[in-house]
């Protein structure tokens, strides 16, 4: 069985909480002047190399039909049943439009119960009803595009993420070449946004860096062996804050260095956008790879279980944080608690609560029960059965697995056929 990496499962509510920094800045004012400075919503690209990382460390090798099948259950029942919670929560609670308004209110639906709402370059699909989930949306693509990309990866992974990185440069490319806006108001319209920042195809080459991280971790530690486990403390911990310190960095500088190409006249519009959401890749990757050896401080103080805990809710915490903001703001019921600080704490407790609440009464239970369904009802006979274990780290997303996905024993992984 793979061993549990807690350090990365707490760095995930990190994540989370720069996300919901961001979101509700303009209304608490704590955190409005950091995001002037720091790109907080590069959270989601952090979940999104994450998430790569993640499956290709759990699931090395997908050899058969059977062992596709078993994995994309698994990531839909780490995703689908909260979506569908807080959907219908949407629905039943919240006003129409539910988000930005459409000419077809029931495609817009469908696109979004079945998480293809991101696939669609329009604002009133892609940010519909919860207007979070257009991350599980992509997050859902990746899942779908991972057999792909992990087939044969030893020999394979070098034309893959040449095409990957294409793809994306086509994407940035007609952007330019259709000249279409930034997103700005409500409609149907294709913009900036929705082809560099939502679309998946754009977003995929974050994912794949994280497979690519994940290789290359795989390999230092077979390749090292003892030495990989056994590198010395002070070192480890000198490493981990550098690479903490350089992510930290680079969500301010690298905005700063897009900025001032953009006034040189350097980049295109749709360049930027690409950049000032999905720029700090390769440095959340080499965070990731230290931070996953767990041998210095920083990796240790990570791997407390209270932080864990808040690791493993965080996907319902961004899933739910627009959510009870918007509820908290149509009724009045955080003015009641006096000033902008007392109230900013309050909206926490709000979101923790019903973030932890999700968590053990949908997420968990849900997730167990479609996989343990899946099973006995799929697979050819009781002896083929293969027990996966539900693991700290679960599922993108932003993602959860935005980001995080569980770390499931290669034995399991490939004998799920």
């Amino acid at each position: 069985m793979r061993k549990k990496l807690d350090s990365l499962t707490s760095l995930r509510f990190f994540a989370a909480f720069a996300i919901v920094i961001h979101h509700v800045k303009d209304y608490f004012l704590i955190g409005k002047d950091l995001s002037l400075y720091f790109s907080l919503d590069m959270g989601v690209s952090f979940f999104f190399v994450l998430s790569g990382f993640i499956l290709f460390y759990s699931y090395e090798s997908m050899e058969k039909k059977r062992s596709f099948a078993k994995f994309l259950v698994a990531r839909i029942a780490r995703i689908w049943p909260i979506h569908l919670v807080l959907l219908m929560i949407t629905i039943i609670f919240f006003s129409y439009p539910w988000g930005y308004p459409g000419e077809d209110m029931m495609m817009v639906a469908l696109s979004n119960l079945f998480l293809l709402h991101s696939w669609i370059p329009l604002p009133d699909h892609f940010f519909s009803f919860n207007a979070v989930s257009w991350s599980i949306s992509t997050e859902l693509f990746f899942y779908i595009m991972f057999p792909f990309l992990i087939d044969k990866w030893s020999r394979t992974w070098w034309w893959k993420m040449a095409l990957v990185a294409a793809l994306t440069l086509g994407m940035v490319l007609l952007t330019e070449q259709m000249a279409v806006p930034f997103l700005s108001a409500p409609g149907s319209y294709v913009t900036i946004d929705a082809l560099v920042y939502i679309s998946p195809l754009a977003r995929l080459l974050e994912f794949a860096t994280g497979m690519a991280v994940a290789s290359l971790w795989l390999k230092a530690r077979c390749r090292l062996g003892a030495e990989f486990e056994s590198i010395h403390p002070a070192l480890a911990t000198f490493l981990e804050t550098a690479a903490l310190l350089a992510a930290v960095w680079a969500t301010y500088q690298v905005p700063q260095w897009v900025v001032a190409l953009r006034q040189m006249g350097a980049l295109e519009m749709g360049t930027v956008k690409w950049l000032l959401g999905s720029g700090c890749m390769l440095v959340f990757g080499i965070l990731i790879f230290i931070l996953g050896m767990q041998r210095g401080l920083v990796s240790r103080l990570l791997s407390l279980k209270p932080l864990v805990f808040l690791g493993e809710i965080s996907f319902s915490i961004y899933m739910t944080h627009q959510i009870v903001f918007r509820t908290t703001m149509e009724h009045g019921s955080l003015a009641v608690f006096g000033d902008l600080t007392t109230q900013y704490v309050v909206y926490w407790v709000y979101v923790l609560l019903l973030s932890s609440v999700l968590w053990a009464a949908v997420e968990k239970p849900c997730r167990a029960y479609i996989v343990s369904a899946f099973r006995k009802h799929f697979d050819e006979s009781p002896t083929q059965r293969v027990s996966v274990p539900v693991i700290k780290g679960g599922g993108t997303s932003p993602s959860p697995g935005l980001a995080g996905d569980g770390m499931v024993a290669r034995a399991n992984a490939r004998s799920s056929g």
